[in-house]
């Protein structure tokens, strides 16, 4: 399983985790620029990821791990 990390691209930005049914994994901030979140640990499935920049803009993208 070659399952990477995700990266958020700056500094500031917050990331949620999410199973598909709503269920926080993670929630985190960005203390750095490229900061990578570990999902390797992760069961195969689909999840829900919801990035927000410094100015409130969300980006929600739907993930895989095979």
């Amino acid at each position: 399983d070659n399952f990477g990390p995700l990266v958020l691209p700056k500094k500031g930005y917050t990331i949620q985790l999410m199973e598909m049914f709503g269920r926080h994994i993670y929630t985190g901030v960005a203390g750095k620029e490229n900061e990578a979140i570990d999902m390797v640990s992760l069961n195969p499935g689909s999840y829900i990821v919801v990035i927000t920049d410094n100015d409130g803009q969300r980006v929600i993208r739907k993930v895989i791990k095979q």
